[in-house]
C-alpha cells in the first residue's frame, strides 16, 4: 500500500517531487497527526505516517548531503510508526509494503554513509517480510522481493565479498524467475534473465562490468564461459 515510486515494485510517484510541494505535504501530514493520534485513530495515524515516510523519501532525493541523511532517518522513523499499527498478523500486506519502504530508505542511506551496514539492514528487512509474503500467499510480492534482494546483494558485492554476494544475487533472481517462466512475452522475464547473465559474468571480472551487454562482455573477456 505504501510502496514508494522509486522502489523496484511500482512506477513513478503520483505527486510532484518539487521541494516546495513535498515540504507543504509534510506540514499537512504533521497537522493531520495532531488530530489522528495513535490512541484515538490508529489506522488513520498509520496511514498518515506512511505518507510522511514517502514524502521524506522524495525529499531526500532532492536535498543536499546533510539534509538527505536527516530526511532518510525521518522516513524510516515514520514508516516504523506506521508498523505499530500495521502488524503482520492483522495487516499482512501493509506490513510487507512498509518493510519494503524501510528497506529502500536504508538502501538510499547506504549511498550517503555506512554502505555495507545499511545495505545489510535493507536485506534483513526484506527477509523479514518474506515470512509473510510467501510464494503461496502473495506470489507477486514474493517475486518482487526476490528481485529486490537480488539488487541489494549486487550492491553489497561492490563493497565486500564480491563473489559470494553476486552468487546470492543470482540465486534470488532465479527464484523470482519461477513466477515468470510461463510469461515469455513479459518484460520482467527478460529483465530477470538479463540480470542473471550479467551477474554471472560479474563473478569473473568484477562489479564494474555489471552493466555491459553479456555478448559484449564475452568479446572483451573470451575466457568467460
Amino acid at each position: 500500500m505504501f510502496i514508494h515510486g522509486d522502489s523496484l515494485f511500482i512506477g513513478e510517484p503520483e505527486f510532484p517531487t518539487t521541494e516546495e510541494f513535498i515540504t507543504k505535504a509534510i506540514q499537512h501530514g504533521e497537522e493531520t497527526l495532531k488530530i489522528c493520534t495513535l490512541e484515538k485513530y490508529p489506522v488513520a495515524y498509520a496511514l498518515a505516517q506512511g505518507r510522511l515516510g514517502m514524502y521524506y523519501l522524495d525529499l531526500a532525493d532532492i536535498t543536499d548531503f546533510g539534509s538527505k541523511t536527516e530526511n532518510l532517518k525521518d522516513s524510516i522513523e515514520a514508516f516504523a510508526e506506521a508498523l505499530k499499527v500495521f502488524r503482520a498478523n492483522e495487516y499482512p500486506l501493509n506490513y510487507v509494503d512498509l518493510k519494503a519502504n524501510i528497506s529502500l530508505a536504508y538502501l538510499k542511506l547506504a549511498a550517503v554513509n555506512d554502505q555495507c551496514k545499511n545495505i545489510r539492514h535493507a536485506i534483513r528487512l526484506l527477509k523479514e517480510s518474506l515470512r509473510i509474503a510467501t510464494l503461496e500467499s502473495y506470489p507477486d510480492r514474493y517475486a518482487n522481493i526476490q528481485r529486490y534482494l537480488s539488487h541489494l546483494y549486487l550492491e553489497l558485492s561492490a563493497a565486500e565479498n564480491k563473489e559470494d554476494n553476486v552468487r546470492k544475487a543470482i540465486s534470488y533472481s532465479q527464484e523470482a524467475l519461477k513466477l515468470y517462466k510461463f510469461k515469455a512475452d513479459d518484460q520482467k522475464h527478460f529483465s530477470f534473465e538479463t540480470n542473471i547473465q550479467k551477474a554471472s559474468a560479474c563473478t569473473y571480472c568484477g562489479y564494474v562490468e555489471l552493466y555491459l551487454d553479456p555478448e559484449e562482455l564475452k568479446a572483451k573477456r573470451p575466457y568467460i564461459n
